[in-house]
């Protein structure tokens, strides 16, 4: 689900590791927060695999140095807050990695977005939010195919009181021999 969503996210937008977790949390809600200790993993294994790319490093902004004031003990002042400043609580000198799709990637998309099983209600939802990338029919094919898993359930119940299932006994009577074939003959309904 994890790939799927960050996938989907890179297909608009180049983007780096910060930017698509705020992204994913809002996409995904409170309850399905991701961390940086599984976006960062997961982003690794995307670029691994080539479906995803470093696009740039966008370096960090540092402030301008303190203008010379011919004092030394400004001087040092200045240069103590910048070097406390980019230990401690700033970013430092290092910039961020923005990540991009390859073609590899978009295809990989299309694929997970028309994966047939459509059991898991968490990834159906993030695949609501990126099925937009699909062509109409496929797009169609994917909600068909989650009625029809989400009807399934309530058609075998209809099917055992109604006794629609009696021939699917029947077929399976017959793989189990005559144990199963004695089962077919007591009456379907007793309770």
């Amino acid at each position: 689900m994890l790939e799927l969503a960050v996938l989907g996210l890179l297909v608009d937008n180049d983007l780096h590791g910060y930017e698509l977790r705020k992204r994913l949390g809002e996409l995904l809600g409170q309850r399905l927060s991701i961390s940086f200790g599984s976006l960062y993993p997961a982003l690794g294994r995307l670029e691994a695999a080539g479906l995803v790319k470093a696009v740039t490093s966008r370096p960090a902004t540092r402030r301008p140095a303190a203008p010379m004031s011919g004092s030394l003990v400004g001087e040092l002042a200045a240069f103590r807050a910048q070097r406390r400043e980019s230990s401690v609580g700033g970013r430092g000198a290092r910039g961020k990695k923005v990540y991009g799709i390859t073609e590899g990637g978009r295809q990989r998309l299309r694929e997970m977005l028309a994966d047939p099983d459509v059991s898991d209600d968490r990834e159906f939802l993030v695949r609501v939010a990126f099925c937009h990338h699909l062509a109409p029919a496929d797009r169609l094919a994917l909600f068909e195919r989650r009625r029809d898993a989400l009807a399934a359930p309530w058609r075998r119940r209809r099917d055992r009181r109604t006794g629609h299932h009696l021939p699917a006994l029947a077929a399976r009577a017959r793989h189990r021999g005559p144990r199963g074939r004695h089962r077919l003959a007591r009456p379907a309904h007793r309770r």
